[in-house]
């Protein structure tokens, strides 16, 4: 049987993208019994839209900005006229990226992956039809369970999603306070999209997001497309240690948590003394959260930071610094309004 330069195990996002870049200098395979059937919110966030743009083919609404509460308290976010962010048809955009993977030479088989073996020339894969072989593999078929059996992780998140009719309003809703994590609305062409994620999990429910997450906006879809472009960088830099480099390369660009704000600020201004984890830790939990919400709602500074934030715009040194004294005040408050 044919020998494959790589074979891409998973058609989503990641997968599609993965193949679209290799095909040019090698043979690639994609393999996934179903490549148009994933669960996700559907948005392609400002991030995405400025480094990739868009196709109108899969697009079903503007956004306008973001809602956030908690609980009865709702504080609106409105993008400013630079930033363009859309709610898609996943099922239409996977496809998109699918048939652009295959215009590029990649071949395509509806094949569902069942193992994997190294040996000491090339990369064994057991499908559901054949065994193949490559000399790389990227596994980018989310946390499924065979990703797991490859390559388990210690930390599992679950989201149920379910479809609803009609259409609120064009703004994406993130609701916190009802449990451990959050609820999410995203509205579509004529329905919308409302999903729950918790780190407690739902056993019923096994709906699985995984790969490159980020838990201060869910955004994933970015991630999943510039992890898959650095994996191909790696592999057509043909390195001796592939899998260091890549997990070099993500580590060195990737931030996945609040973290670095307050590292910044230290940085910054050294005459401030506290420690940026503790100010992190207190403002992730539910009464700084709650804390959070409050101050947005009056502070218009805040509101224009946390929309930076959330939409990657770039922020000097002193946008930092001019809201630390918010910061320190939500994390002292925090303290008063908890359990």
């Amino acid at each position: 049987m044919k020998r494959w330069d790589v074979v891409v195990i998973g058609g989503g996002v990641a997968g599609s993208t993965a193949a679209d870049l290799l095909s040019d200098e090698c043979s690639v395979l994609l393999l996934d019994p179903d490549p148009s059937n994933k669960t996700c919110a559907g948005i392609l966030t400002a991030d995405y839209t400025r480094k990739y743009g868009v196709d109108k083919s899969y697009i079903e609404r503007t956004l306008k900005g973001v809602k956030i509460y908690y609980r009865e308290n709702e504080v609106i976010i409105p993008y400013t006229k630079n930033t363009i962010e859309y709610s898609i048809n996943r099922k239409l955009f996977d496809t998109y990226n699918l048939n652009q993977a295959l215009d590029s030479g990649a071949e395509y088989r509806a094949w569902s992956a069942e193992d994997l073996v190294e040996t000491g020339d090339c990369v064994k894969v057991k499908t559901s039809e054949h065994t193949i072989y490559a000399d790389y593999v990227i596994v980018a078929s989310g946390l499924s369970e065979f990703s797991q059996r490859i390559a388990p992780v210690k930390t599992i998140g679950y989201c149920a999603q379910k479809r609803v009719d009609g259409v609120i309003d064009d703004y994406f809703q993130i609701h916190f306070g009802y449990h451990k994590g959050y609820t999410w609305l995203s509205p579509k062409s004529t329905y919308s999209l409302v999903g729950s994620g918790s780190p407690d999990g739902y056993p019923d429910i096994p709906l699985y997001a995984a790969g490159f997450v980020t838990p201060l906006e869910g955004e994933g879809i970015y991630y999943a497309r510039r992890s898959a472009e650095l994996a191909a960088e790696t592999i057509l830099d043909n390195c001796s240690h592939s899998v260091k480099g890549f997990e070099k390369k993500w580590r060195s660009e990737f931030n996945f948590t609040p973290y670095q704000i307050y590292k910044k600020i230290a940085s910054e201004s050294s005459e401030f003394n506290f420690t940026p984890y503790q100010i992190y830790k207190k403002i992730a939990s539910e009464s700084a959260t709650k804390a959070l919400i409050t101050e947005l709602q009056r502070n218009d500074r805040l509101k224009t930071f946390i929309e930076a934030l959330l939409t990657k715009k770039d922020l000097c040194k002193t946008d930092y610094l001019k809201i630390l004294p918010v910061l320190l005040k939500i994390g002292v408050l925090s303290y008063f309004t908890q359990p």
